[in-house]
């Protein structure tokens, strides 16, 4: 039988800082309820404050790895895919310009090679013009 918990209202809990580091994973899911979000919604405005909180937690990701603070968690072919298909829910020219700047970081990262899955998602998110420039 599970226990449940409780709130806790205790002022001293609030600065609490946990030892769980988040891992790829960990973002991976993160970003992916941002994307449900993405799906669920026709405004395009709500789609775009749904973005920058997707990128907002990506750059998050890159920085706290690159700095050395978090070596678990690194921007692996899912979260550069999700990345790409919560780009694709948008319709604004913003987001194309968006989509090959990130294409362009997938790429230069490590000399990173995308594979299909990851192509697919990045050139679902770009015009028909910028796809066929690639």
């Amino acid at each position: 039988h599970k226990r449940r918990i409780k709130a806790v209202s205790n002022p001293r809990v609030k600065n609490f800082i946990a030892k769980v580091v988040p891992n790829t994973i960990s973002y991976n899911v993160l970003l992916n309820a941002y994307l449900s979000l993405a799906k669920q919604s026709n405004d395009e405005v709500e789609i775009m404050h749904v973005y920058k909180k997707a990128e907002s937690l990506f750059d998050r990701m890159h920085e706290d790895h690159s700095l050395g603070y978090n070596t678990k968690a690194v921007a692996d072919k899912h979260t550069y895919s999700t990345m790409f298909r919560i780009l694709g829910q948008l319709k604004s020219t913003d987001a194309n310009d968006k989509s090959m700047k990130l294409l362009e970081r997938s790429i230069s990262t490590k000399g990173k090679t995308m594979d299909i899955v990851e192509l697919n998602s990045a050139l679902k998110s770009l015009s028909i013009e910028q796809a066929e420039s690639i």
